[in-house]
């Protein structure tokens, strides 16, 4: 049974419900095997982070963010 990747090479506005539909396509094919490709990730919205992280993790607190003397990061 051949594995299915995934590659995500950004986390862009949309990435989460494209990461849904791919998701789908493997269930369907009865695929058990499945490869998560970040290595050329730029990096992108938290918010698709943690959308996308939580398809595949316990719903439990994903990424906490905190803030140095007031101010967001840069």
């Amino acid at each position: 049974d051949e594995p299915s990747l995934l590659t995500i090479d950004r986390f862009n506005d949309d990435v989460c419900n494209q990461t849904k539909k791919a998701l789908k396509e493997v269930i369907e094919a009865q695929v058990s095997k499945l490869i998560i490709d970040l290595k050329d990730n730029r990096g992108g919205l938290v918010e698709q982070v943690v959308c996308v992280a939580g398809l595949f993790l316990d719903k439990k607190k994903i990424v906490e963010l905190k803030y140095f003397k007031n101010k967001q990061p840069k």
